[in-house]
């Protein structure tokens, strides 16, 4: 009777150290989970920032792209009325037509730089896709982590109502079984005293000077102080 008591007791409790280990495991991930989630807002926001001061650059080099872009149209009607005034008959002879080779060269110094700039500009332009593509990435991570957090809970949930229904399964069953052994010895000296009726009855048996009474174990302690005692301390 005893072993079997310190069965079911030692059973609940490994369940309930599990559960405390599984608890603390819990506090540590929540720990770990909050810092993830601070660290990625912290580079979410400063994300954020970069976008924020990449699109100010991008909306900064669109209007130098727009200034340039007047500038060289404007370059080109005057290459164009130059060269329909080449095209007419000179009249101011070599030295103009030396100054309008090196307006012509000018000209193609320009555009070769507002090609440039315009290129700087698409390259910035596709590393704010980038970013974007990054910051949703990012999302997505915080998501998935609330959905793990979520499930943890659920899991200890689960196995913390398992304990309980294992815990009330063995405290019934032991029950069952003091409640058993309780009937037979109850019965035994009824069915000995109507077999043998010379001999006294089991409640008032003499013993030198002394009567005796079946002896009845105490039923399992729910308290785990009392529950580790013997049943002498008890």
């Amino acid at each position: 009777m005893f072993t079997e008591t310190k069965t079911s007791q030692q059973l609940y409790e490994d369940e309930k150290l599990r559960n405390t280990l599984l608890k603390k495991k819990l506090v540590r991930l929540e720990i770990k989970f909050e810092r993830e989630k601070a660290r990625l807002k912290a580079e979410l926001k400063r994300e954020e920032e970069i976008c924020e001061v990449t699109f100010e650059q991008l909306d900064r080099l669109k209007m130098s792209f727009e200034i340039i872009k007047g500038k060289l149209d404007a370059h080109i009607e005057q290459l164009q009325t130059s060269l329909n005034d080449v095209d007419r008959p000179r009249s101011s002879g070599d030295k103009e037509f030396e100054e309008l080779q090196a307006r012509i060269k000018l000209l193609e110094d320009a555009d070769q730089t507002s090609r440039s700039k315009l290129d700087e500009c698409y390259i910035e332009l596709s590393n704010a896709k980038r970013d974007l593509v990054d910051l949703k990435t990012t999302n997505r991570r915080l998501e998935m982590m609330n959905r793990m957090q979520k499930n943890i809970y659920e899991v200890l949930e689960l196995q913390s109502h398992r304990a309980e229904i294992e815990y009330e399964d063995h405290k019934n069953v032991h029950e069952d079984d003091s409640l058993v052994k309780l009937g037979k010895t109850l019965v035994m000296p009824q069915i000995q005293s109507d077999t043998f009726p010379t001999n006294p009855t089991p409640t008032t048996q003499a013993v030198g000077s002394r009567s005796w009474s079946p002896i009845i174990p105490p039923p399992p302690s729910t308290d785990p102080v009392k529950a580790q005692m013997s049943p002498a301390e008890i």
